[in-house]
């Protein structure tokens, strides 16, 4: 494991659920030092070293989350520790709808 999974998943992940309780599940996906696909030349650099989904139950969870997330101590703290170890600047956040295929 290098550095920054090691912060990720020994610093952050236990900040971020201290924090913000109504997380049901948090799922880091970390880019594969092999992603590369040869065959498309744009995608051939990785824009991200990691994937991070959070979930929730309910959109009461998810308002309370924001709830949470949104107090000025909270702030602090996760901020403090992802300035220690991401590029703040680089962090992109999406609300997505899930679709589900069947494969047969």
């Amino acid at each position: 494991m290098d550095e920054f999974q090691d912060h990720y998943e020994n610093q952050h992940v236990p900040l971020v659920l201290r924090s913000t309780p109504s997380i049901s599940r948090y799922v880091r996906n970390y880019v594969r030092a092999d992603s590369t696909f040869s065959n498309l030349d744009s995608l051939t650099t990785p824009l991200c070293d990691v994937v991070t989904e959070a979930w929730f139950d309910s959109e009461a969870d998810f308002a309370k989350f924001q709830l949470d997330a949104s107090r000025p101590e909270v702030r602090k703290l996760i901020s403090e520790d992802e300035l220690s170890f991401l590029d703040r600047s680089a962090i992109r956040m999406f609300l997505v709808r899930e679709c589900i295929s069947t494969i047969s």
